[in-house]
């Protein structure tokens, strides 16, 4: 299971520490605002056998969606948390256009599981979070 989420989501965490103390579950928690930051996304529509559909996890490992059977999409601002020395407002502005694309793009092909929560709802409707 994935959880994507922002910087320190109170149940997002919990639910992940829950799983976990059950045994036999993985849980991978994608803070969706940290991607800028921390990089490792990793997407291709030409070639997925060499390039993986990735996404950086908490933990520093990142996830391979292949390997995911559940994704909790409970994103709601996709706004990039960049490093303090980024300030020039063209690499903020590519950050926080370009990265919520091509999350988006890795998660709708890469992704075959089961949604908690369908993207498309969760970004077309009102933030509720």
């Amino acid at each position: 299971m994935a959880i994507l989420s922002d910087h320190d989501d109170l149940h997002a965490l919990s639910a992940q520490k829950e799983l976990r103390a059950r045994g036999g579950f993985t849980c991978h928690v994608v803070e969706g605002d940290r991607i800028s930051a921390r990089g490792g996304l990793v997407w291709s529509d030409f070639d997925t056998s060499t390039y993986a559909p990735l996404l950086p996890t908490t933990d520093g490992k990142g996830v391979d969606l292949r390997d995911v059977d559940v994704l909790w999409f409970r994103l709601c601002n996709m706004a990039q948390i960049v490093d303090e020395d980024v300030s020039d407002p063209v690499h903020l502005d590519v950050s926080n256009t370009n990265t919520p694309t091509a999350l988006l793009g890795v998660l709708l092909s890469g992704f075959a599981g089961r949604w908690i929560s369908d993207p498309q709802c969760v970004i077309n409707a009102p933030c509720v979070m």
